[in-house]
């Protein structure tokens, strides 16, 4: 039901001019035909087209798979969901089937007792955080005691 009501929503806004707005500088019309047809709306369209290898390259330097900051769960927990998900036979997730792959994984995990744990599982690995203040930095200067400040 929320799909339907939102693709709804998004078709309603896409093809269907809103309100002129006199203060408005951009130009007036539907959505969907302007960014089909810029040109017929004298707008000029700016995108610069980049070769998909330099995202590639990119994400290689600046972001590479094995790096720490993508490892969301603990490493035991991993390869407990890992193994629970071949034992599945490891199918097709897409957006129409997540909710029941999901589901199905809750219940394996739930049936694990002992050591495998669902909750030990997760609580393995996790660095809690110290309770140290961050240095100020040499340009900047500490605020005043009872400034008001809520937070």
């Amino acid at each position: 039901w929320l799909y339907a009501e939102l693709d709804a929503w998004a078709r309603r806004r896409n093809h269907n001019a809103p309100r002129k707005d006199k203060n408005k500088f951009l130009s007036h019309g539907i959505p969907a035909i302007i960014r089909a047809k810029p040109r017929g709306f004298n707008l000029l369209d700016f995108k610069l087209p980049v070769q998909s290898e330099l995202f590639d390259e990119v994400e290689a330097i600046y972001a590479p798979p094995d790096h720490p900051v993508f490892d969301l769960v603990p490493p035991s927990f991993d390869q407990r969901a890992q193994y629970l998900y071949a034992s599945l036979g490891k199918p097709q997730v897409s957006s129409d089937s997540f909710w029941n792959m999901y589901q199905m994984l809750l219940a394996q995990f739930q049936a694990i007792e002992g050591d495998n744990d669902l909750t030990v599982l997760l609580s393995q690995g996790v660095v809690e955080p110290e309770d140290e203040d961050v240095p100020l930095l040499p340009s900047l200067q500490d605020f005043p005691q009872n400034a008001g400040l809520v937070g």
